[in-house]
């Protein structure tokens, strides 16, 4: 079960987005894989050091609908199991749109990608800051 090669590639990588839901997937899963998408996150109670939200799946069954939590800078867990192999994809959401989600990866390990991604929010806040229209409300 690789990764899909249009996303093998540490890279930013442009996701489609439909009324609110992520259409693409940079897994390639074997038929039959239990699959799913998660935001996660450094939570030291949490079995492994990471609490997860997985994503709905989309009613229609194209997709997974975008968490209304998830963020500039959040960690994003692709999934795939079978029996026969286990699969993961990280990265972080750099931007996102109402088509497309921008996500960095695939990072080994979520630790990396949250490293990665604080680097991303710092840049991001600072713009925020120097924007004529941050003070503007």
């Amino acid at each position: 079960m690789p990764t899909n090669p249009d996303f093998a590639i540490l890279d930013r990588h442009v996701l489609r987005v439909a009324h609110g839901s992520l259409l693409d997937n940079p897994l390639d899963p074997a038929a039959g894989s239990q699959v799913w998408v998660a935001t996660i996150w450094p939570n030291p109670q949490q079995l492994g050091g990471w609490g997860r939200l997985v994503w709905d799946r989309h009613p229609s069954g194209r997709g997974w609908t975008i968490h209304p939590m998830t963020h500039l800078g959040d960690v994003i867990e692709f999934g795939a199991d079978t029996a026969a192999a286990i699969a993961r994809w990280y990265g972080y959401v750099q931007n996102a749109d109402q088509t497309s989600l921008h996500v960095v990866g695939p990072f080994a390990e979520p630790s990396r990608a949250l490293d990665d991604a604080h680097a991303s929010l710092f840049r991001w806040r600072s713009e925020q800051l120097a924007s004529p229209q941050a003070g503007v409300r």
